[in-house]
């Protein structure tokens, strides 16, 4: 080997490992979604089948963020499977998805047998309670959580103001579409979906879904009114855990002391300084709009519990929808309930 030879081999092997340098040493870079493809005239950051979300100040987001496109499918750690009812058998098995199936997740041991993907096949990673919700989401790496209540309303704030996901393609006029959740003419009784891509993209008849339908029953909502990007089952399918608890149960916001399904509304008039849920943490954008909006409504289980899931359920009707908010316990885990995870780049 000649000398020029020699330097130019020693260049290519240092230009190449530069090329191969982690930008941010011991975190896992996530593939890029649609790789080579373009968000918004920039290739997306985040992770396949995530989406990305601006940052809110204002809400405690201080930095911008990846949000799982669709409601967490579990994908057999071994196989690669995803499984297609999301639980087990009559799914009345809370945490099926441990090796130790119904018991409480071991974060010594790490004994999940499944990992949350985002995929819109089959139904939804459900019958799950809060502590395994958030260690399947930390499991995925460096950077994955469960998506917090914050988060949960930065991305309600953005949709809400994004007229196409509205009746009538006008902001605060009609509702907001609501998904795959009942209304005064469709009723679900028989669970979630069966998937969620586009041959059930709006909720139809009985128990059922289909490729067209009426703006209220769809179940995609966009982020931004100059993107196609959508994210599914915000609102409907099934209920999802956020990560947040109130450190005093007894600070939760309340309307009266009622158990029952009451309007956002209701709560401005019952929250106190002492209260750790003030209107940041639940508000609409614009708090005059309600349940008769397809927002939702708030519903706090007793004066115990402190663990918040949103969104509705495939039955939920009227107290369904973007903002729909339910206080329950943390150990709560039924087959109505699943999660979503998210990606922080920073």
């Amino acid at each position: 080997m000649t000398r020029s030879s020699l330097a130019l081999s020693v260049l290519l092997l240092f230009l190449s490992a530069c090329s191969g340098s982690d930008s941010n040493p011991g975190r896992s870079q996530p593939q890029p979604q649609n790789p080579g493809g373009e968000t918004n005239g920039e290739t997306s950051p985040c992770p396949v089948n995530y989406v990305l979300v601006s940052k809110n100040i204002g809400l405690g987001v201080n930095g911008d963020f990846c949000v799982m496109a669709f409601e967490a499918r579990a994908q057999d750690k071994t196989t690669s499977q995803l499984h297609p009812q999301g639980c087990s058998g009559d799914c009345t098995t809370k945490n099926w998805a441990l090796s130790d199936p119904g018991s409480v997740y071991d974060a010594d041991t790490n004994d999940l047998a499944y990992r949350p993907v985002s995929s819109g096949e089959g139904r939804p990673w459900r019958s799950i309670d809060l502590a395994t919700a958030k260690a399947a989401c930390s499991s995925l790496g460096a950077g994955y959580a469960l998506i917090s209540n914050q988060e949960w309303l930065s991305l309600a704030h953005a949709i809400e103001q994004v007229p196409a996901n509205w009746e009538g393609d006008i902001v605060g006029q009609g509702r907001l579409s609501k998904g795959y959740t009942a209304n005064p003419t469709l009723y679900h009784a028989d669970g979630p979906a069966a998937s969620s891509t586009g041959s059930c993209l709006y909720s139809r008849n009985d128990n059922t879904c289909g490729a067209s339908g009426d703006a209220v029953d769809r179940r995609t909502l966009r982020l931004k009114a100059d993107s196609d990007e959508v994210i599914w089952d915000l609102a409907g399918n099934v209920w999802e855990w956020v990560d947040w608890t109130i450190a005093n149960p007894a600070k939760k916001a309340s309307a009266n002391t009622s158990t029952g399904w009451v309007e956002f509304s209701q709560l401005n008039q019952n929250i106190d300084e002492t209260s750790e849920m003030p209107p940041a943490t639940w508000s609409p954008f614009d708090p005059s709009l309600g349940s008769a909006n397809g927002l939702g409504r708030y519903r706090r289980s007793g004066n115990t519990q402190n663990a918040a899931y949103r969104g509705g359920r495939w039955d939920s009707g009227v107290n369904g929808g973007l903002y729909s908010l339910y206080m329950d316990g943390a150990t709560a885990g039924n087959y109505s309930l699943g999660f979503r995870c998210v990606y922080h780049l920073e």
